[in-house]
């Protein structure tokens, strides 16, 4: 008679392989299920902070999700950039309607996506300009950041010091980013650039303001005195505004070619962003994309179940709690 030791191994060794692959499949059904509640979660952060209806919210989710569908960056990353922007007091529609170009500069830029939203919208503020402008201002602080010594990321910290100031002085976004572009190429960046230009013009702006805004004439007259008649008013201007304002004066030329250049920059933050996400990289970052987005998808799609059973775990676990506190009472007592 044969042994049924060869049966039974057999089909132990069955259950366990089918086991382990139940197993792999739950645990990557889990897996997805997280990643789509925590890009949710970043979602309803955004409905949360811009108080969008409910149809908004779904349109905003479906742009996430397409954009982590099509392009180099995740829905989450997408999502992450809408609350930045959210935050910075845009509407639902200016939030759609400025994604794709906070995408171009994140990728024209090489940053991540809400420090690119973060910047965008700290210019477009600091300017009073609304979301349809959101395009120029990539297409400028790519441009800035490829024809000087600096980077959009610097460019942004120096538009958060010094915006506000040059747009109530009626000075352009152009000369603003071609003023910080000379200074970053004088070893004056980021907030260093920032603050100087800023104190510049507040120190000149009654001759700024004559100028109709016009920083750049205004420090050609300071040139025209010589660089000592520049030196001599540093007590005027304080060392960081007279520093700044000499950068400025030596490079009067360099300063109005950029201003012109930054004027005719449409299409430049989408061009560089497609040069750099181009061959291999690209191809690599684009492929994590959709690889994340069939994750996302599965996770949406037994998010709904998990809800039930999850909300079925929690209240036992609450029983479980109840029972074992009456449990402590009377062993303890």
């Amino acid at each position: 008679m044969r042994s049924a030791r060869p049966v039974g191994a057999v089909l132990r060794k069955s259950f366990l392989a089918a086991g382990a692959g139940v197993a792999a499949v739950v645990g990557g059904v889990a897996l997805a299920v997280r990643s789509f509640a925590q890009f949710e979660s970043s979602m309803l952060r955004v409905k949360a902070v811009t108080g969008a209806s409910e149809e908004a919210f779904l349109a905003m989710s479906e742009q996430a999700k397409n954009l982590g569908a099509t392009t180099a960056f995740t829905a989450q990353q997408a999502a992450e950039g809408m609350g930045f922007l959210g935050q910075a007091g845009f509407t639902t529609n200016e939030i759609m309607s400025a994604m794709p170009s906070v995408l171009n500069l994140a990728a024209a830029g090489q940053l991540e996506l809400a420090d690119a939203a973060d910047i965008t919208a700290a210019v477009l503020r600091g300017f009073g300009k609304s979301a349809t402008e959101a395009a120029n201002v990539a297409d400028i602080l790519a441009t800035a950041a490829a024809s000087s010594n600096t980077s959009v990321q610097e460019m942004g910290e120096g538009f958060k010091f010094v915006g506000p100031v040059a747009s109530a002085m009626g000075v352009s976004i152009e000369e603003t980013a071609a003023l910080l572009s000379v200074l970053a190429d004088a070893g004056l960046k980021g907030s260093l650039g920032g603050t100087g230009l800023r104190q510049a013009l507040v120190q000149l702006g009654p001759e700024i303001i004559k100028s109709g805004g016009n920083v750049t004439e205004t420090l050609k007259k300071l040139d025209s005195e010589g660089i000592r008649a520049v030196v001599d008013s540093m007590k005027k201007l304080g060392a960081r505004a007279g520093t700044a304002a000499i950068a400025m004066a030596n490079n009067t030329q360099r300063a109005e070619e950029l201003t012109e250049a930054y004027g005719n920059v449409d299409g430049a933050s989408k061009d560089m962003a497609d040069t750099l996400m181009s061959r291999v990289t690209g191809a690599a970052l684009r492929l994590k994309s959709a690889f994340d987005a069939v994750v996302q998808g599965v996770g949406e799609a037994f998010g709904p179940a998990s809800i039930g059973f999850m909300d079925q775990v929690s209240t036992a676990l609450g029983l479980v709690l109840g029972v074992t506190k009456k449990l402590g009472e009377q062993f303890g007592s």
